[in-house]
């Protein structure tokens, strides 16, 4: 096996997946990957930088994958939102599903949670990124209501923020089953059924 970064960020996120951060050593990963700490430390200097670069690769990465096209889109609509949201999230429960079929989105839930608390960089970017989350919702709604797609009553803030709830709700309630991301894809559908029977008008 020919050890690289790739690599040893791979089987780090495979064992910080399933054992927690706290559990996996430097000596823990050694023994996986069958290395010496000298050729760790050649491309990790910290265990910190190495949990860094496992959370770009498998959460911002595939955010920034999955959304960036969008955010400077003018005329973004909802279901290419909901199609970006749906991806991104696919992209990441499958990516937990390859390291044991037995975890589900949990899993993930717990090391973003835990990067947020230990990494005040990565808690940052989230933040940008949720916001930037939210205020493609509220475009897209916008340029519905402009166009005719959703009633012009709609209250913009309550629908995005309950479209933007969805994702909080499926990352940190953490389904297990294998159909996780079609009912991720059927509650955004449901959210537009709601506004277009006009139950979110403003007041």
């Amino acid at each position: 096996m020919k050890i690289n970064r790739e690599l040893i960020i791979e089987k780090a996120f495979e064992q910080y997946l399933q054992m927690g951060y706290s559990a996996v050593s430097v000596s823990v990963l050694q023994k996986k990957l069958d290395i010496g700490r000298a050729s760790m430390y050649y491309y990790f200097s910290t265990k910190e930088s190495l949990f860094s670069a496992v959370m770009k690769r498998y959460v911002l990465d595939v955010m920034d994958d999955c959304l960036r096209p969008l955010f400077d889109e003018d005329s973004v609509t909802l279901p290419k939102v909901i199609n970006a949201m749906v991806t991104m999230y696919d992209t990441m429960y499958h990516s937990v599903q390859h390291v044991n079929p037995a975890l589900g989105m949990n899993s993930m839930s717990s090391l973003i949670l835990y990067a947020m608390s230990a990494d005040a960089e990565f808690a940052d970017t989230i933040y940008v990124r949720n916001r930037q989350c939210y205020r493609l919702w509220v475009k897209a709604i916008d340029n519905g209501k402009r166009d005719g797609t959703i009633p012009a009553d709609t209250d913009t803030q309550t629908a995005a923020v309950l479209f933007a709830s969805v994702r909080n709700s499926f990352e940190y309630v953490g389904l297990q089953q294998q159909e996780g991301t079609t009912q991720y894809r059927n509650s955004y559908e449901c959210l537009m059924k709601i506004i277009s029977n006009k139950q979110l008008k403003q007041i």
